[in-house]
């Protein structure tokens, strides 16, 4: 046990981001590259000119991961020694999830570090055991989801006459294909047709409850969002007519403003200029917006980005963290019964999700966004490296896209195949993507699993609860996930002072 560190807080002062930061952790976080390196090996991967990309992770610090242990060892201790089992063992058991989180990142590291001093046996071994680790935290595909994920692509495919171009990518899709890149040759395996289910209807019900409540509640921030739109974005030449990464940053300023004028939820807006993403980070209470993330064209796309980030990831922390068990605002962790989920992250990321797709009329159906990942996990289990999940996503992705007797353009499928290496390189982050495989098992990353898995969630939570408004007003109240009967309770019981 490494040596706890003193704390003059209370529990409750101490699990506070600002204070440690670790129990918000998200393990994605320490796997972050170098904007401008990530961007030439994409760009060498997209040319052809390498098969694999090698990803950097200068901030993956063992040092640093070390010292956030000892931190939440601090942590431990004090909940074990709490007065009331309530909020000591919700404490307790978040706490020991983030740390666990650690130590897988602590393996990846090693993993990575020391592969090429290592022997074939040692490789696996260390591979094996990292792989573990990551199943143990955030699972590993079904194979009955997975099976859904395929009928889904082919019964969309299946209905549309493809033509040119995007029949002879079918065809590659449904046969299998090979390559040479790089003076490898790679063989590309077709996308297995299935006989199960489809993915099941995302109904208009659970979409209109959505937006019903959102816009009810949030008309402020659409408003702010409108009146910039037509008088900023609007002003602006017609191929400029977009909200840019500067935009966004105003805007999310601005509804923070005007949700919290004082900012005594302690939120910030922090704007990082190399990365591309647009995320909520618990462990800063912060949303951030990547210097480099793409436009956003359409106003309907903005407000549900601004709902997905602010209202929900947001709101659940900063609603949460005033409660009587304040690691509601950082993230619940607990047992779970068989069908439960032990996490609240993967309820919150379909929840967030399908609050984006209620307000977003062009994101209202499974798109390849809904399930790439899952699928691309999918494919990596079945023994596929980066290359290969790579190529049969972004035929999929585009195949998806383009219309009966439309013949896909340059354009589409450059888009395609960029949009799919950001879905793999999130797939294979945390592992030596150029390391040889060998009889290793599968290295991947699988907490993207919960995007798909939290979407089916909340339409369970829709089935389960379609009449009640009280557990609709408490999904955006806390980090956790309503069904888990666990945490229901231990929310219901958490007396409020929001």
């Amino acid at each position: 046990m490494p040596e706890t560190l003193p704390s003059p807080y209370s529990l409750a002062e101490m699990i506070h981001p600002r204070h440690t930061p670790e129990m918000g952790f998200q393990s994605y976080e320490a796997l972050k590259g170098d904007g401008e390196y990530r961007k030439g090996q994409q760009a060498a991967f997209l040319d052809d000119q390498i098969a694999r990309p090698m990803l950097d992770y200068p901030e993956l610090d063992e040092t640093e991961l070390k010292r956030s242990i000892r931190k939440l060892d601090t942590v431990l201790e004090s909940s074990s020694r709490h007065g009331d089992a309530f909020v000591g063992d919700a404490v307790w058991d978040s706490a020991g999830y983030r740390m666990a989180e650690i130590y897988w990142l602590l393996s990846s590291e090693r993993l990575i570090r020391t592969y090429p001093s290592l022997d074939d046996d040692q490789i696996d071994t260390l591979a094996a055991q990292t792989q573990e680790l990551n199943e143990q935290l955030y699972g590993k595909p079904e194979k009955e989801l997975t099976e859904a994920i395929h009928a889904e692509i082919w019964a969309q495919l299946d209905r549309k006459k493809l033509v040119g171009r995007a029949a002879t990518i079918k065809e590659e899709l449904e046969q299998g294909t090979s390559t040479f890149i790089a003076d490898e040759f790679i063989k590309i395996p077709p996308l297995a047709r299935t006989t199960g289910e489809r993915l099941p209807t995302i109904s208009s019900e659970l979409l209109n409850r959505l937006r019903e409540k959102l816009y009810q509640e949030n008309s402020d921030i659409v408003e702010v969002v409108q009146n910039y739109w037509s008088q900023v974005i609007q002003q602006r030449p017609e191929d400029e007519r977009s909200f840019t990464a500067k935009d966004m940053l105003w805007l999310f300023h601005e509804v923070h403003h005007l949700r919290d004028p004082y900012n005594e939820s302690g939120v910030a807006i922090i704007e990082e200029p190399g990365a591309t993403a647009l995320s909520w980070d618990t462990s800063v209470m912060a949303v951030k917006i990547g210097g480099r993330r793409a436009p956003i064209d359409a106003v309907d796309t903005m407000i549900s980005k601004i709902f997905h980030e602010y209202v929900v990831h947001g709101g659940r922390a900063i609603h949460g963290s005033k409660t009587k068990l304040p690691v509601l605002g950082t993230g619940l962790y607990t047992e779970a019964d068989p069908g439960e989920l032990s996490d609240y992250l993967t309820f919150e990321e379909g929840f967030a999700t399908m609050c984006e797709m209620a307000i977003d009329p062009k994101n209202q159906s499974w798109s390849p966004q809904s399930f790439e990942k899952s699928l691309g996990l999918g494919l990596a289990y079945e023994g596929n490296d980066f290359r290969q999940t790579f190529e049969t996503l972004w035929r999929a992705r585009l195949l998806m896209t383009t219309k009966s007797g439309e013949e896909p353009t340059e354009t589409m499928v450059t888009k395609a195949r960029k949009n799919a290496y950001t879905s793999v390189v999130r797939i294979f982050r945390g592992t030596p993507t150029e390391m040889p495989r060998g009889n290793s098992r599968v290295l991947t990353y699988n907490k993207d699993l919960a995007y798909l898995k939290g979407r089916l969630s909340v339409i369970d939570f829709h089935n389960r609860y379609p009449d009640d408004p009280q557990m609709l007003d408490l999904a955006f109240k806390a980090k956790f996930d309503p069904l888990n009967r666990r945490q229901l309770a231990l929310v219901q019981e958490a007396e409020r002072v929001v």
